[in-house]
Order: structure tokens, then sequence, then C-alpha cells
């Protein structure tokens, strides 16, 4: 069985060798832009994987570039061969440039997975598989995810979605006032605290300066009075000075005593 794998493989990559050059930029632009049918109809590889590498080959390419493509994808060489072929063939007759007889032998190739029908055809040859866990090449791709729609409100566990109502209706004008209110009579109540606090501090500093004036007098008097006491008391000389009180010494028993 794998000398009939063999076989085909070696058929087309004769098949390809004549087409080794540049292929035509009609077949070109249908694998760019037929590049996820082209793989949907591929037996083997990745379906994703080949898309997006059919979709980015350059302008100008070869049909190795396409057994690349195939290979990157998880097809073996031999297979690779084979789809590439079959890749250029099919843009041919969509183009319209292979014959009739070509067309109806790859109309009938086309529909092999589609529409079998019984046959008398060797048993068929296990495809070799890639070993488990091997690497494919990478390529961007789409990831599904959910979105609320625009008038649903939606939580984060499933199956809690509400309709959204962003109108205003009586209900929200009546709490729109109320926020309003309690705004401005926050802001009027700072504004009073405010004000009882700077005049109770204006009423605190003014009481310190009376307090520091009053003490001011006080030192003023008291120096006063100490500079009255000790002024001289025997005509301004600054020699002897006489006590405020005078002391006399008499005898108590003696008469006619003045006191």
């Amino acid at each position: 069985m794998r000398s009939i794998l063999s076989t085909n493989a070696f058929l087309a990559l004769l098949s390809l060798a004549g087409s080794a050059a540049a292929v035509l930029p009609t077949i070109s632009e249908c694998v760019h832009g037929k590049g996820a049918a082209l793989a949907e109809l591929a037996s083997c590889g990745h379906e994703g994987s080949l898309a997006y590498c059919f979709t980015s080959l350059p302008a100008f390419f070869e049909a190795s570039d396409l057994e690349s493509c195939l290979v990157n994808a998880g097809c073996t060489p031999a297979e690779a061969a084979i789809e590439a072929l079959w890749t250029l063939k099919r843009c041919e007759r969509a183009a319209g440039h292979s014959k009739s007889g070509e067309a109806d032998s790859n109309k009938v190739a086309d529909l092999r997975r589609r529409s079998p029908q019984a046959a008398a055809t060797p048993a068929t040859t296990p495809r070799r598989a890639r070993p488990a866990g091997a690497q494919l090449s990478c390529f961007p791709t789409g990831v599904l995810k959910a979105k609320c729609a625009d008038d649903m409100w939606c939580a984060k566990k499933p199956g809690h979605c509400k309709v959204l109502n962003n109108k205003l209706d009586t209900s929200g004008v009546i709490v729109a006032i109320l926020f309003s209110g309690a705004i401005v009579f926050a802001a009027l109540g700072m504004c009073v605290l405010c004000w009882r606090d700077s005049k109770r501090q204006k009423g605190i500093r003014a009481r310190a300066e009376a307090a520091a004036l009053a003490a001011r007098e006080r030192e003023k008097k008291r120096a006063a009075v100490d500079e009255a006491m000790g002024a001289p008391r025997d005509g301004g000389d600054g020699g002897v000075k006489a006590p405020l009180i005078q002391s006399y010494e008499e005898d108590p028993f003696r008469e006619h005593q003045h006191y």
C-alpha cells in the first residue's frame, strides 16, 4: 500500500516540476481570494493554518510554497505534494485555464469526499499522522467573546441580564431633584461651619490682643509707681532722701506730748 502512495507522490512531483516557476497571476489571485474554501477542500492539514497561509502567500509564488503551507499545517511531504497539485488544478479550472477533459476529471476528484461511490479500488492505506503533541506553525485566529446587547444590562454571572432603561421618567426627575437638594444643603452647611469657625477664631484673637494690651498697661502703671516711690525728698539734689513716714521717740510718761 505504501508503494501506491509513493507512486502518487512521485507523479505529483513530476506534475509540479513543470510548474516550478511562479504560477499565473490569475491562479495566484484564486489562491489568495479563495484560501478559506481551498483549505476546507484539502484532505489533510489544519484548516485554519492552511487558510491563513494561502492568503498570506506573496503575489508571485511557486508550487513549493503551497507544499510548505501544507507541511506546516500537518500534512506529510507526500500528501503535501498531492494536495498542492489539486489546489493548483482547482484554481486553474476556476480561472478557465484547464481543458475540458481535465476539468471533468478534476470535478470527479473534487467530489471524492463529498459524494463517494462504490468502485473497484484497492484497500485504503491509513494516513500517517503527526505524533501526539507536535506543534504546528502559528497563525492568528478569532476567539468568540460574549457581548451584552446595547439595550440590556448584563452581570458577570451568566443569565443575569436586565433591560437597560436610559430614559428619564418621573421617578428619575424626583431622584435627581433630591440628590441636587442634598448637594446644595451640604454645600451650605459647609459654608456655615466655615463662617462660624472663622468668627470664633477672630474672637479668640481679639481676646488675646485685649489681654496683651491690659498686661502692657499694668506694666506701665507699676513702673510709674516704682519711679514715684524712688524720687528724692531733699529738694532734688539727690544727696539725702527722707523716709515717707517719720518716727518720733517720746516719753510716754511725759506731760503735754503731741501724738
